[in-house]
């Protein structure tokens, strides 16, 4: 009988595991960050008289600055999240009395040993440290912060649009300005067949206008149609 003929060898490769990925290039809009659903930060007055002083728009306005002006009174610019809503004096304890702790910490009128972070109480160092602060800004030295002294935003604000008028009159609860933060962000419109390829966190590489690149992250995704992303 003829033999069987012989199989050719099997050509064998040793199997390696990794990441499958793809590159997708998307126009977008170079911008400023705001609150996370794109809103603007919004400066509410919350005190009466006329409006003496108000920024220009482009103008950044940072912790322990000037923000605009009431009856040639100035209203100061905190870091909190927490909105300004009554005035703070000694004694009182809450989530506003924790933000200027820490801002009178942060801007060097009191020391951590002073007011230790995280303070929600409104101590006799508060007090101290409030009067270089009132010092320093030309305010009357009391110690305690009345309500319409100061806003309280998250971060510096940079002024986009400005609604109340120089010379008119400002009343409780009025809009003055309208602002972002001073971090650039680029939002992008992604198309709904791509949803599920993007995700917080991703890494990206932002072409900017004069070709030169930029590294980035996935910051925020909003999902409705078409997609908004963050980076």
């Amino acid at each position: 009988a003829t033999p069987a003929a012989q199989e050719p060898p099997a050509n064998t490769a040793k199997v390696e595991k990794g990441k499958l990925s793809a590159m997708v290039s998307l126009d977008g809009t170079l911008t400023y960050r705001a609150r996370s659903d794109g809103s603007p930060y919004a400066v509410i007055n919350q005190t009466s008289g006329t409006a003496t002083w108000l920024p220009a728009v482009g103008q950044v306005v940072e912790q322990g600055q000037v923000i605009y002006r009431v009856d040639d009174n100035p209203v100061v610019l905190l870091y909190g999240s927490t909105p300004a809503y009554r005035t703070l004096s000694a004694g009182m304890t809450g989530a506003d009395v924790t933000e200027l702790n820490a801002d009178l910490v942060a801007l060097g009128y009191a020391t951590a040993a002073e007011i230790p972070a995280g303070t929600d109480t409104f101590t006799s160092a508060t007090a101290t440290a409030l009067k270089k602060l009132q010092a320093t800004l030309g305010m009357s030295q009391t110690g305690t912060l009345t309500l319409g002294q100061a806003v309280f935003e998250p971060v510096a604000v940079r002024v986009t649009t400005v609604s109340a008028t120089l010379g008119g009159t400002l009343q409780a609860g009025h809009p003055v300005l309208q602002g972002t933060s001073t971090t650039r962000v680029v939002t992008i419109a992604l198309d709904a067949a791509q949803q599920s390829e993007v995700k917080v966190g991703d890494r990206v590489v932002i072409t900017l206008p004069d070709n030169s690149t930029t590294p980035g992250a996935v910051s925020y995704t909003h999902l409705t149609l078409p997609t908004i992303l963050r980076v």
